[in-house]
């Protein structure tokens, strides 16, 4: 199934990213580019038929409590929900948290 396929890469892009890394500012938007660019070269690879966007966010966890940052993110979109999806994940470590989302919509 897509969204199975989308979660996989979504998981993928996270892990050989920021896994083992300490939050760094000056290196985000390099990470974010990079997150963004698998996304959509292997969502577009595996199936042509989409049109796709792709958004991450990271953000540094609170350095004494190591709890995530307070945040709402929130995608709206006119779709039909018959042949288009939103695929995201959050993955947390001690330093970081990262929202990764990949939306589909039918050619």
């Amino acid at each position: 199934m897509m969204e199975d396929f989308a979660n996989t890469v979504l998981e993928s892009a996270i892990v050989s990213t920021l896994e083992g890394h300490n939050y760094d500012a000056s290196n985000v938007p390099k990470q974010v580019a990079s997150m963004n660019k698998f996304i959509l070269e292997n969502m577009a690879n595996a199936c042509g038929n989409f049109k796709y966007v792709s958004s991450v966010i990271i953000m540094s966890n609170d350095t004494e409590t190591r709890q995530p940052p307070q945040s709402v993110v929130n995608f709206s979109a006119c779709w039909n929900s018959d042949s288009d999806h939103l695929v995201d994940v959050t993955w947390r470590s001690d330093a970081m948290t990262c929202v990764a989302s990949v939306i589909g919509v039918l050619l």
